[in-house]
């Protein structure tokens, strides 16, 4: 099991054991990368979309993503389409002044937005992070305390390879579910991969507690090994509704790894549960 694991993540999670190494060896990670605005539009859309094919009709004046990193251009995006506010809330904060300007300018020649609301969307974007000087756009990380937006005064929330670094996604579902209003709606894709953790797509479901334990260390995000079931579970208890939820199968080889049993609670799961690659769910309030 320990040849499992990946060199790289296994000495990142020793590091976490050590007070500010973390945040050096973090540094140098991936995570939190600047993305194009392209890219952040098409989160939103695509979102958007697969909660309307779920037959949501989906109110988008305000709404908050889960983990945007570094660049906010989905939320940024949500603007320039006519949503009154957006939010950003991230696990440990990423998001780039610079990078957001760059995103905001790209995305507001594409959508030929100009003159004063022009002005007024790009002073809230540079403002975003700020405490006391934010309008239309925030941005909130670290964040762990669900009070950081009201109650009720959300109509969409959506994320892209996020809910699989959460911690504990049950209470980020209780409190997205005291975020939105009556009648909103989340969208949510879910990478169900190690992340390259191991050396398998989807190994972390045979290796031990007691190793996993050690990779994860005192990161602030890892990978909490939640197959779909387990998302839809803590969402239904949460008070949500299923209004979809689509998977799509990885790899299945004949690996030697798989001819043996997954570790702990996985060992009595169905096999197909562990073979998800990805899942996108959409909830509705019930």
């Amino acid at each position: 099991m320990i040849a499992e694991v990946r060199p790289r993540p296994f000495i990142g999670g020793l590091l976490s054991f050590v007070p500010g190494a973390y945040a050096m060896w973090d540094r140098l990670r991936p995570m939190g990368d600047y993305r194009p605005p392209e890219y952040g539009s098409n989160v939103l859309h695509q979102r958007l979309q697969e909660a309307r094919d779920a037959g949501l009709d989906v109110r988008a004046q305000a709404v908050l993503e889960l983990g945007p990193g570094r660049s906010l251009s989905a939320p940024i995006a949500a603007l320039l389409e006519g949503a009154e506010r957006a939010i950003g809330v991230d696990a440990v904060p990423y998001a780039n002044r610079s990078a957001n300007l760059a995103a905001f300018d790209a995305l507001a020649a594409e959508a030929g937005v100009s003159g004063d609301r022009m002005e007024e969307l790009r002073q809230a974007v540079a403002n975003a992070g700020l405490p006391g000087r934010e309008t239309k756009l925030r941005y909130v990380a670290p964040w762990s305390d669900p009070t950081i937006v009201a109650t009720d005064s959300i109509d969409f929330v959506f994320s892209v390879s996020v809910l699989e670094h959460v911690t504990d996604p049950a209470a980020v579902y209780r409190s997205c579910f005291r975020w939105l209003r009556s009648g909103g709606a989340m969208a949510h894709r879910i990478d169900h991969s190690s992340h390259g953790i191991t050396r398998h797509w989807n190994g972390h479901y045979w290796v031990a507690d007691w190793l996993w334990r050690l990779v994860l260390g005192g990161r602030p995000y890892a990978i909490n090994r939640w197959t779909p079931d387990d998302h839809r579970a803590a969402a239904e208890a949460a008070g949500f509704e299923v209004a979809s939820l689509n998977c799509v199968p990885g790899r299945n080889e004949d690996a030697p790894l798989y001819r043996r049993p997954p570790a702990g609670r996985f060992a009595n799961m169905p096999r197909e549960h562990l073979f998800v690659a990805t899942s996108t769910m959409v909830l509705k309030e019930s």
